[in-house]
């Protein structure tokens, strides 16, 4: 099976008036590669994955002091300080680990969600609540 098959066989294209984005992004292409049409599609998959990994919620003050736990920085593969914290990932099928900087909010009472996301590598990923929620969707509660 060659990676367009596969493709078609996860993905399932829609109408691009459904999501507010893809217009943005065409107009964004259009812009660096002069008025030519710029041929743009939007897809979705066709069946939910399911992230078997846990995602934490809460007030923005009570994560940062979670993520100072070291049991914490090390199960997450992360190093976090006063400023914010780092996390590590490694693609697959290359040896070179890469890092991402997250930065603390101001807004001590926030509501932040973290969790690992999976993907061409794992990462700890935060961001706001309504971020999650327009991406995503919360599965069990333990």
């Amino acid at each position: 099976m060659n990676l367009n098959e596969r493709f078609h066989k996860t993905y399932a294209q829609i109408d691009e008036s459904t999501v507010d984005a893809c217009g943005t992004f065409r107009e964004s292409m259009s812009k660096l590669f002069s008025s030519a049409e710029v041929p743009i599609r939007c897809y979705k998959m066709k069946q939910a994955q399911v992230n078997p990994e846990l995602v934490f919620v809460g007030p923005r003050d009570l994560m940062e002091a979670f993520l100072f736990d070291a049991d914490t920085q090390k199960y997450f593969s992360m190093a976090a300080n006063q400023h914010g914290f780092k996390t590590w990932s490694i693609p697959k099928g290359k040896w070179f680990p890469r890092v991402k900087n997250f930065l603390w909010g101001t807004v001590m009472d926030d509501q932040v969600v973290l969790f690992t996301r999976e993907g061409n590598s794992s990462m700890t990923v935060m961001v706001s609540k309504e971020q999650f929620l327009r991406e995503k969707q919360f599965g069990e509660k333990l």
